[in-house]
């Protein structure tokens, strides 16, 4: 673990919760690893490292008031708290644990995620090319119009579904959709569009808006992982973009799978707050 300036990236948002006993673990949102005191180390000195969570406690700690609105960070199988070794002020600084002093480099600020961090880092996503003209695909009627009379509206299927009406292409016109991303494998790799009837046309709509129907329709952060994360066609908007006859259409931000399921799931694990 390091300190570096803030940027509000998922390296640097973590997910506190309680373990019992008035300990919590600290998860990152980036990398879903647990902080963790190296080697079970019980020394001044012993350095703060990122592993899964195996609720040992050397991954528990203890946060308690220091203070003028900061506090100390203590290890539950040491009782040494995070440091920041050297006093050092450089990026790139690393964290050790450290017999408590109540010295400014033991002393930390804790801050929600803002709530602009959709309207900055996720909003874009959504109102991106790639996305809303799929949401804005509504009616079969458009669905062909897009296609430029590759498909009738003959090759198009409805399936009612509890949240509203499915729109998928018969004809099979996008069968290369799971390959969006070399390595990654997706659970919905079929081709479909939202029918009007979804409520998901983000046509006009503010970020503000889209991101409470996505809540609405996505109420758990499973049900947001499981959209966000295994969707095929979420993939190819932000990763790929190439149409079937080859022609490459402009990506959805970041232009990433990866870099998208970081930003994601640094909403995500702060509790998907909206602006």
């Amino acid at each position: 673990m390091q300190q570096w300036d803030c940027n509000g990236t998922g390296a640097q948002i973590f997910h506190v919760s309680p373990v019992g006993g008035g300990y919590v673990k600290i998860v990152n949102a980036n990398s879903k690893k647990a902080l963790d005191v190296t080697d079970l180390r019980t020394t001044d000195g012993a350095l703060i490292q990122q592993w899964g969570y195996g609720g040992g406690a050397n991954q528990q700690f203890e946060i308690f008031d220091a203070g003028n609105s900061q506090f100390g960070i203590r290890a539950r199988h040491s009782g040494k708290a995070l440091d920041v070794k050297d006093f050092s002020q450089s990026s790139g600084a690393r964290v050790q644990q450290w017999t408590w002093a109540g010295t400014a480099n033991q002393r930390w600020t804790l801050q929600k995620a803002p709530t602009g961090y959709f309207a900055e880092q996720i909003g874009p996503i959504f109102q991106s090319e790639r996305c809303s003209t799929c949401h804005a695909l509504g009616s079969k009627s458009m669905l062909v119009g897009q296609h430029h009379g590759l498909i009738a509206a003959s090759d198009i299927t409805e399936t009612a579904t509890p949240r509203g009406t499915q729109m998928r292409c018969g004809s099979g016109c996008h069968v290369s959709i799971a390959s969006s991303v070399p390595g990654e494998t997706f659970d919905e790799t079929e081709w479909m569009v939202p029918s009007f009837d979804m409520g998901i046309d983000w046509t006009g709509k503010s970020v503000s808006d889209i991101c409470v129907t996505v809540k609405t329709h996505l109420p758990t952060a499973a049900a947001q992982e499981k959209h966000f994360f295994e969707d095929a066609r979420i993939a190819w908007a932000v990763h790929s973009g190439v149409l079937p006859n080859g022609t490459q259409k402009p990506k959805a931000p970041p232009g990433n799978f990866a870099a998208f399921k970081v930003l994601m799931e640094a909403w995500i694990q702060d509790g998907s707050p909206c602006p």
